[in-house]
């Protein structure tokens, strides 16, 4: 089955980053990416994705912000996980009350990140 994942972040670098770790994977996908929380909000009703990945740092709206708004907006229940470059015990707190199913480290490596995305693909198959 094809997943669609919605990426959360205002670094295109980083949505790059991401289809080379999901190409490394080997899956089919259909990768989103909405460059910030305003953008995410107004796309998610046209097209829900499988899982969301969201980045805390972006301008107007951060990733807390952005997944205490997509919680309210959406029907069903869609796992959003929170990556930071600097993921803090605090942060970790901050996003699971807000919603987030897991906060973690921004990976370094595209190898690190295909197995995170791995990881949490394979939870929601």
């Amino acid at each position: 089955m094809i997943k669609h994942i919605l990426f959360v972040d205002d670094d295109a670098d980083e949505f790059v980053f991401y289809l080379g770790a999901l190409k490394a994977l080997g899956t089919e996908y259909v990768a989103t990416l909405a460059p910030g929380g305003q953008e995410a909000l107004s796309g998610i009703v046209q097209a829900a994705p499988d899982i969301i990945f969201v980045d805390y740092n972006m301008p107007k709206m951060n990733g807390i912000e952005c997944i205490a708004a997509l919680k309210k907006l959406l029907v069903k229940s869609i796992p959003m996980i929170l990556v930071s470059t600097g993921m803090s015990p605090r942060l970790q707190d901050e996003g699971k009350a807000a919603g987030a199913l897991a906060c973690i480290a921004k990976p370094s490596s595209v190898e690190a990140f295909k197995n995170m995305l791995d990881h949490y693909l394979k939870m929601f198959a």
